[in-house]
């Protein structure tokens, strides 16, 4: 189970994830450092400032190829007065890892196990001392072992930067086995960051021990990724990554859960995994269990545009016999988005597929690619008429996603289908579309009335997603629809803000009072940007647009709208 990168990743957990307070650059050079040469750093390991030599030490870690021209002047910094350059020297020099830089800590090592000894001391410094030297012995690997044992007690400080840190560091030494361990195992019970480092720490020694340790708390690991502690989050996705493979697949365990939200954080979980994981879900579509191949499909597609690397393999399933694979597959596809357009044509093909599953996932799967999928369209509309609504739903979806003006017309009868869902993907899918859906607008307007609130709410975002040719429908609406058809037209007026203003000014002027009063009703709902609007109407010839203005501005309540308000009724006759 140990990992193949142990000094990357203890890096990591050290730095960025446990938030430890030191001056540990653990993957990013300190700032104005990335461009600076061997020679640099060199010149800058010999400042007086501390501060400049201990990023001079961690910058010189991260030099690709090593920089083995610093090793004289890191050896040198061995002997530093301050620990933290100390630590930051002997770091780097495990990174390194010529025969001058191991002889060099091989003798340094009892001094930094001097520093990791407690002093009972609760000062700022010392505390950095000890955790950065904890780094350092940890990657130093086996032959630091003699530090094991104060290491071990540092399990049990009460910091916590210093428990994780220790833990990280005996995973990365590992030795004696026989009590790195148990020792761990014990840690692993102290809550979920601690279960989280200490299963890290465990991921790196190989031990059949160590497997049926890890298997044990593997559940409770994955629950931990709902903490609503980031620190704990992060560093559990380091602890599965550190693990592998059983890992893996206890997250695709997870993706039969019925609850969406424990699905999606196995998925962020896989995909934060990186590389190793999506080739390990790539690999488990051709095994022989079905139900983990069906699971791995549906994490694929759930991950998305960043296992581009899996759509050969998932296009393949396009023609896997079981209708539940190709389905699932065509779903997943979608998920990957625009870099599947090479499966277009075979998903163009299924459309007509006599499996009702597979036509729905089809569909979804083509709205997912998108626009790249717009030679699609012509079918899609075909598929309107499916017998089947749930297909028929999903093919109004895929219309919306790719969102050509061509399916528009065919859309709109929609608006006033018998099936409420169908209504409601509808008027969704003409506001996916936008102002190419113009054509739309007095339907759209119409289902502002909507027995169902889902297609009403849709109705009138759709409204504002075609803009501004909308505004003047729904101000037509206000002097011609019913009572209640313009008391929604008023409120979507007003949920347009600026961009209804110009014209909702110019219908002041209609010679209904019950028009202009709804203007005004209008405008007071766009809130502080129609002030000026509504200030200009304070001086109307209606009396009652006055009060409805006055009463507008009362309503918004900024401080300029009292302003304005307060010299109007001061000044008023």
């Amino acid at each position: 189970m140990k990992n193949t990168k142990p000094i990357k990743w203890l890096t990591l957990v050290l730095t960025i994830l446990l938030a430890v307070p030191l001056t540990i650059h653990g993957q990013e050079p300190p700032a104005g450092v990335e461009s600076s040469s061997v020679g640099e750093l060199v010149q800058r390991l010999q400042s007086k400032r501390i501060q400049t030599r201990v990023d001079a030490a961690y910058a010189l870690s991260r030099i690709n190829p090593p920089a083995t021209t610093a090793v004289p002047i890191l050896i040198q910094a061995l002997q530093d007065e301050n620990g933290l350059v100390r630590a930051a020297s002997a770091y780097t020099l495990s990174r390194i890892g010529t025969l001058p830089a191991k002889l060099a800590l091989q003798q340094i090592l009892p001094r930094l196990i001097d520093d990791l000894a407690d002093r009972h001391s609760h000062e700022n410094n010392h505390i950095k001392v000890r955790a950065a030297t904890i780094v350092a012995v940890g990657a130093m690997g086996a032959t630091a072992q003699a530090a094991t044992p104060i290491l071990i007690q540092a399990l049990n400080h009460e910091q916590e930067e210093i428990r994780a840190n220790a833990a990280v560091a005996l995973g990365g030494i590992g030795q004696p086995v026989d009590t790195v361990i148990p020792a761990l195992i014990q840690f692993t019970q102290g809550g979920d960051l601690a279960r989280a480092t200490g299963a890290y720490a465990l991921s790196q020694i190989e031990s059949p021990k160590v497997e049926t340790a890890v298997l044990e708390i593997l559940s409770k690991l994955i629950d931990a990724l709902g903490s609503n502690d980031q620190k704990v989050v992060t560093a559990t996705l380091v602890a599965l990554n550190g693990i592998g493979a059983p890992a893996v697949f206890a997250l695709l365990d997870k993706m039969s859960e019925e609850e969406p939200a424990i699905r999606q954080r196995a998925a962020q979980a896989l995909e934060q995994m990186g590389q190793p994981a999506v080739s390990l879900l790539v690999q488990t579509l051709w095994c022989q269990d079905q139900k983990l191949r069906l699971h791995a499909i549906l994490a694929l597609g759930q991950i998305g545009a960043s296992v581009e690397v899996a759509v050969p393999d998932l296009m393949k399933l396009l023609d896997d016999p079981n209708p539940s694979v190709c389905g699932l597959a065509a779903y997943a596809l979608g998920g990957i988005g625009e870099a599947a357009i090479g499966a277009v044509p075979r998903l163009t093909e299924l459309l007509s597929h006599s499996d009702q599953t597979i036509r729905i996932n089809v569909a979804y799967g083509l709205g997912g690619i998108g626009k790249a999928a717009t030679a699609v369209v012509p079918n899609l509309i075909q598929a309107l008429s499916d017998s089947n609504p749930d297909v028929r739903l999903s093919v109004i979806h895929a219309l919306g996603q790719i969102g050509t003006a061509a399916g528009v017309s065919d859309l709109i009868p929609m608006l006033s289908d018998q099936d409420e869902w169908i209504r409601l993907g509808a008027a969704h899918a003409l506001g996916q579309i936008g102002e190419s859906a113009q054509a739309s607008i007095p339907m759209l307007i119409q289902a502002l009335c909507d027995e169902h609130e889902g297609v009403r709410y849709n109705a009138v975002n759709a409204l504002i997603l075609i803009g501004e040719p909308s505004v003047t429908a729904l101000i037509d609406t206000l002097k011609n629809g019913d009572r209640i058809m313009q008391l929604r037209a008023m409120d979507v007026l007003g949920q347009f803000g600026k961009l209804a203003i110009p014209e909702l000014q110019q219908a002041l002027d209609d010679e209904d009072t019950e028009v202009r009063r709804s203007i005004i009703s209008a405008l007071g709902n766009i809130g502080p940007d129609a002030v000026p609007a509504l200030q200009q109407a304070l001086d109307h010839q209606d009396s009652q647009v006055r009060w409805s203005a006055a009463h507008a501005l009362r309503k918004i309540d900024s401080p300029e709208a009292k302003a304005i308000l307060a010299e109007y009724l001061n000044h008023k006759p």
